[in-house]
């Protein structure tokens, strides 16, 4: 049986386990409608591929509408499989009693008790949500309970099955919590046996806070229907930021907003684009040379996010009055034609993406638009603000995304007309020596960029026999030199990129639309380990991040040189990979932002640092006390 499902969800399956469990997994990742849907976008075959870097979408749910949407997903994943299970031969199974119900004596129990994580006292009137994690247990269960805690804070789920549940707890002014978040590395899931009584489950739910205030236009003026987002910064490896929208609002009459709901942490707040109407978005002004619409502008009033100030947010904290100028800047309309040229392929049913430059790290629409492109293969972005963009067409057939052409464009103060030619790209071929010891079999040369808040790869399909490659349609943007490999060997790296007589191996470089670029590849695998014991006193740090990073500035914006290890119960870790050089040594607590990847980190903890050099081949003990700083 094959169920064929629309956007976002972009994939036939003909296993209704499969589809199941990964609808059910993806749940627990993805806690947002719109990051799931992301997922499904992303998950045809693309030339790009994600690269493994912790993105940090595993967090806690932020705001209402985020949790009604993961619900959603989720209840729209149980119709999906019971359509399957109900089929003929299952409602004949049940018939024919195949699948009788089992016994009393056979039912277990799961029970528990829900607390604050801050202060350990019970939390009464919380729903706590126990579904069923796979098929098997679904027709035995059904769908998911849900009960409240008592006042004490405990809760009970009998009369259950054998079988594999999840179990998530909600409770206004507390961040959503799962079990599989739990920081004390429980498994996901529970499995109960038959009969069996699972007692005194211990969720702890995190205190919330609220983002308040007031927008007003430059002459003091409140403004009404502004969307206003509660961002969070997620540092990534190399110390790009990926920006994700945790809450969103729009301003009412008289200016006012308010996020609640908002888990303890740093926030960035932004407001600005178009109104909000009932059945649309609109610009203060809109005509044929352009329009009037509010800058994106970061509190307490500025158009760059590096100049933002950031809002700590938490039960105790006071965010109420967050008050800030959005004012108004022109926008302008992109038109043009995808050019296929003679010969080429004929386009049909093409996409054409405008993406703004300077929000690379966005996850979210903020960072461009899409459009269908025309029968005559014309297209048109309106309401675009001032700004460099890049331009693209792409196509997606039997699954498989396909980017065709790019342009980039620059937005000043009018209209713009700019065609994108199918087949002009980027691309970089060259030669590849490896050091001795080093097998060229299985390894390809890639370009890391960070691009919608990932870092992505566009990589060669491989090293030919005479040490060639070539890695062609490739987009314009910043590229670092990476090498990966097909048995997942991770030694390796790029110890030389000559290109122009300059070496990139150590060092971002510039790709245009069109640009051809030539470059000798020198590999080599002489890496080196870092292990050792943290201690906290006399005693040893369990669960703690051991950040190594470069003493070089330029260095620590390339992701290959910044590597992370956990210490385990007895506080061991170990840090294989690294490229000899000289490095500096943290132990930390674990920190949602990844703040520890922020360029600046090592310079404002100079005073906990372990100054380590790393010679070639070499290993060595480091040993370190745990460091509680501010992230």
């Amino acid at each position: 049986m094959v169920v064929e499902t629309s956007p976002p969800v972009l994939a036939k399956m003909t296993d209704a386990g499969q589809l199941w469990r990964e609808l059910l997994v993806k749940r627990r990742y993805y806690k947002s409608l719109s990051q799931f849907g992301a997922y499904w976008e992303k998950r045809p075959m693309h030339p790009s591929r994600h690269r493994g870097y912790d993105a940090g979408l595993a967090g806690p749910m932020n705001s209402e509408f985020e949790r009604k949407s993961a619900r959603f997903a989720f209840h729209i994943a149980t119709a999906l499989c019971a359509l399957f299970l109900l089929t003929p031969a299952t409602v004949r199974a049940a018939q024919t009693n195949d699948n009788p119900q089992p016994s009393k004596s056979m039912l277990g129990q799961i029970s528990g008790r829900v607390y604050r994580s801050d202060t350990g006292e019970p939390v009464p009137k919380a729903q706590v949500e126990l579904y069923p994690a796979d098929p098997e247990t679904v027709k035995a269960a059904g769908p998911e309970r849900i009960v409240r805690t008592g006042p004490d804070g405990t809760f009970v789920f009998p009369d259950l099955p054998a079988g594999s549940f999840g179990v998530s707890v909600w409770r206004n002014g507390f961040s959503e919590f799962s079990r599989q978040e739990d920081e004390r590395d429980q498994p996901g899931f529970i499995t109960l046996k038959p009969g069996q009584k699972l007692e005194s489950l211990a969720l702890r739910l995190h205190p919330t806070g609220v983002i308040a205030g007031q927008v007003s236009d430059e002459e003091g003026e409140a403004v009404q229907g502004l969307e206003v987002f509660a961002l969070r910064i997620d540092f990534q490896p190399g110390g790009r930021k990926q920006v994700s929208a945790c809450a969103r609002t729009v301003s009412d009459d008289l200016g006012n907003f308010r996020m609640p709901n908002l888990p303890p942490g740093s926030y960035y707040v932004s407001a600005g684009g178009l109104i909000e109407h009932p059945m649309e978005a609109v610009g203060l002004k809109q005509g044929p040379t352009g329009g009037v619409q509010y800058r994106n502008t970061f509190y307490p009033g500025t158009s760059s996010l590096d100049e933002a100030q950031g809002l700590k947010v938490g039960p105790e904290l006071t965010t109420n009055d967050i008050r800030f100028t959005v004012p108004t800047e022109g926008n302008y309309a992109i038109t043009g034609k995808v050019l296929s040229g003679v010969g080429r392929l004929t386009l049909k049913d093409a996409e054409v993406s405008c993406q703004r430059v300077d929000a690379a790290g966005y996850t979210f629409r903020a960072a461009g638009q899409t459009v269908q492109m025309e029968s005559d293969h014309s297209f048109k972005f309106s309401s675009v603000p001032p700004g460099d963009y890049t331009l693209s067409v792409k196509t997606v057939h039997a699954g498989v995304e396909n980017e065709l052409g790019f342009a980039s464009v620059r937005v000043v103060d009018s209209n713009l007309h700019a065609n994108i030619e199918v087949g002009r790209a980027a691309e970089v071929r060259g030669s590849v020596q490896a050091s001795q010891g080093l097998s060229l079999a299985g390894k390809r040369i890639t370009l890391e960029t960070f691009a919608s808040g990932f870092y992505l790869l566009h990589q060669a399909p491989g090293i030919d026999p005479s040490g060639r490659f070539v890695i062609t349609n490739i987009p314009p943007g910043e590229f670092i030199f990476t090498v990966s490999d097909a048995q997942g060997e991770k030694s390796a790296y790029v110890k030389k990129a000559i290109c122009n007589g300059r070496d990139y191996a150590s060092r971002e470089f510039s790709l245009a639309v069109g640009t051809a670029l030539d470059c000798d590849v020198t590999l080599a695998s002489d890496t080196g380990t870092i292990h050792g014991k943290v201690t906290d006193g006399e005693n040893p740090a369990r669960g703690l991040v051991v950040v190594l990073v470069p003493e070089s500035g330029q260095l620590r914006r390339v992701p290959r040189y910044s590597l992370t290890a956990h210490t385990d119960v007895t506080g061991q870790y170990k840090i294989a990979g690294v490229i000899p050089g000289d490095y500096l040594l943290f132990a930390v607590p674990r920190s949602a932002d990844h703040g520890y990847f922020s360029l600046d980190f090592p310079e404002r903890h100079t005073d906990v640092a372990e100054h380590v050099s790393v010679d070639p081949s070499t290993t060595q003990a480091v040993n370190l006390k745990s460091s509680k700083v501010e992230q």
